[in-house]
C-alpha cells in the first residue's frame, strides 16, 4: 500500500485534520458524522478613503435582504449586523468599527446591490488634517 504524503503527513489525514480545524474556527459541525463543515469563505470588509475623503466599505453579504441588515452608530462606533444566507446555510455577521471624530456617523449611507453592502461614512467639513509646523528654539 502506498500513501501519498504532504510534508511527511498522509494526504487524507492532513485533509481531514485541516477540515476539522477550519470547522472549529468557523464554528460549524456536522453533528451526524462529527466532522467539520467548511463554509465558503467571504472576503473581509474592505475600507478605503474615497476622493471626497469619506470612509467607504464593501461587505460581502450574499443572499441578504435589506430587512436582514441592521446598522447602528453610537459614540463614534458604527455597527453592522446581518444574516448571510449561502445556499441552505445561514451565517450571522456582526462587526463594529471605531471612527475618528472627523467622521459624521449620522450621515452614513448604505446600499445593498448584488449581495454587496456599500457603506459610506461622510467626513465632516472643516475637520481636515492640518499640518503643524515645528519650530526650533
Amino acid at each position: 500500500m502506498h500513501l501519498s504524503l504532504i510534508n511527511g503527513y498522509p494526504h487524507e489525514w492532513l485533509n481531514n485534520h485541516l477540515t476539522d480545524v477550519l470547522g472549529v474556527l468557523l464554528e460549524d459541525k456536522d453533528t451526524e458524522h462529527g466532522r467539520a463543515i467548511v463554509k465558503p469563505l467571504l472576503a473581509p470588509p474592505v475600507w478605503s478613503i474615497n476622493e471626497n475623503g469619506d470612509a467607504e466599505a464593501w461587505i460581502e453579504l450574499p443572499g441578504t435582504k435589506t430587512d436582514d441588515i441592521e446598522i447602528t452608530s453610537e459614540n463614534n462606533k458604527l455597527s453592522v449586523s446581518a444574516i448571510k444566507k449561502i445556499g441552505k446555510q445561514q451565517q450571522k455577521f456582526n462587526k463594529t468599527w471605531s471612527f475618528d471624530s472627523c467622521y459624521d456617523l449620522q450621515a452614513t449611507s448604505a446600499t445593498l446591490q448584488d449581495g454587496v453592502l456599500n457603506l459610506v461614512v461622510k467626513k465632516q467639513p472643516g475637520k481636515e488634517k492640518r499640518k503643524i509646523d515645528v519650530t526650533w528654539r
